[in-house]
């Protein structure tokens, strides 16, 4: 049996799900622990900021058992004394596949569509592989799992435009400046928002840059990190003349660029065009330098609205996704179906080569010696034949693995 026990932004604070978050080596030690006490066959953690969901496939049938046995080995496991349960789900089966599903194609994530969710779950799966913690069942779970996300990105709208101001500022970037590789940019503030702007403004080109920072050695660790340069604070004014863009993200309560320090800026650069991007709140850049010729102005409010609109495109698409989902997770459960007949039709072919083997026994007694090949070669055709046949009756009768109680009573029939 399929199931999942799992943590996340949706069901807890960040104060409850770090309580559960599972280093790398805790993940074998966990998946060690607990492998005879539910009867694994298999198992993948997936642990992240927002979320931390234990996939596994038990030989155990009995939904409340599994729970149970789960949920007590994790406490024990990470040693927390207080109740939480309340803020876990715990799916089998069906619902469990589509809570996969959902969560590699980004629709169970805090910023719906968001790239960073598929590469975490093929890291995850990754994990789980090389350290032998999978089977065949889980295994092919999460290819399905990873094949639907890929189809939701490509042929849906969930992922498209930003989703977030920081996103929002490095489309912008690309969108003004479709040169941008051979532009220089200025960021000031060496902060989460500084780091993940150059992040992602960097991954398919590398523009010059500076970077700037109340404290210097924050600015030199991420410019050493994006093979950028590290400026000094109080040196920015000196720089803004070489910058085509310059993006402000910072806690400064007062306006680090203001008016007369851009007029003097576009007559060093002789008119040429350029941009200031104020993601701080308080503002750092004067907004009024929007009404300097050649200089465009972009605060958080314009940002948001780009924002906004993205964010609603990306809830329309959710209908379209689930549909690919759905798509994907009727092969993946029919597959699982024909799985279950697998021991059934190994019965069958050992039961039918048994009889053979001690009928032909039998039977050569009665033949002379140079007739045995020929006598061989008829009974482990006809062995076959029969095979074939109880095979194709099994699938019809069983609906493709879908009725077990048929299933059962042919084991108990072919013992």
């Amino acid at each position: 049996m399929i199931a999942i026990l799992g943590i996340s932004h949706k069901s807890a604070p960040v104060s409850v799900r770090e309580l559960y978050a599972f280093d790398e080596q805790e993940k074998i030690t966990f998946a060690d622990r607990i492998k005879s006490i539910l009867q694994l066959e298999g198992i993948v953690i997936l642990s992240t900021c927002n979320r931390t969901e234990i996939y596994f496939n038990t030989r155990l049938e009995n939904k409340s058992e599994v729970y149970r046995l789960i949920t007590d080995e994790l406490m024990k496991f990470k040693k927390i004394v207080s109740d939480n349960l309340q803020n876990f789900y715990f799916y089998t089966r069906g619902g469990a596949v589509e809570q996969l599903f959902k969560v590699s194609s980004g629709l169970e994530s805090l910023v719906i569509g968001e790239e960073q969710i598929l590469g975490q779950v093929k890291e995850a799966f990754r994990y789980a592989q090389t350290n032998k913690l999978t089977d065949c069942i889980i295994s092919r779970l999460f290819i399905k799992a990873i094949e639907a996300g890929k189809r939701v990105r490509t042929e849906t709208q969930l992922n498209k435009g930003a989703a977030s101001v920081s996103y929002a500022a490095v489309e912008l970037c690309h969108e003004i400046f479709p040169d941008l590789q051979n532009r220089t940019i200025m960021v000031i503030g060496a902060g989460q928002t500084g780091d993940l702007i150059l992040q992602c403004m960097l991954k398919k080109n590398h523009p010059a840059f500076f970077i700037a920072n109340r404290t210097f050695s924050r600015a030199a660790e991420l410019a050493e990190k994006y093979s950028g340069s590290a400026i000094e604070l109080s040196a920015i004014e000196s720089y803004i003349p070489e910058c085509d863009l310059i993006i402000t993200a910072t806690s400064s309560k007062e306006h680090l660029i203001t008016r007369d320090m851009a007029e003097k800026a576009m007559i060093s650069r002789k008119q040429s065009t350029q941009v200031f991007i104020d993601l701080s709140v308080p503002s750092n850049i004067a907004e009024s330098v929007n009404e300097i010729e050649n200089v465009h102005y972009y605060g958080v409010d314009d940002l948001k609205a780009v924002v906004i609109k993205n964010v609603e495109r990306r809830k329309s698409a959710i209908d379209h996704s689930m549909e690919i989902i759905s798509e994907v997770q009727d092969e993946f459960m029919e597959w699982l179906d024909i799985q279950n007949l697998t021991p059934t039709i190994i019965l069958i072919k050992e039961n039918l080569k048994n009889i053979q083997q001690t009928e032909l026994e039998s039977f050569k007694k009665f033949r002379k010696i140079k007739e045995h090949e020929l006598i061989e070669q008829y009974s482990e055709h006809i062995s076959e034949k029969y095979t074939q046949m109880f095979i194709k009756k099994l699938k019809q009768v069983t609906k493709n693995g879908k009725k077990p109680e048929y299933i059962k009573m042919i084991n108990d029939l072919f013992e």
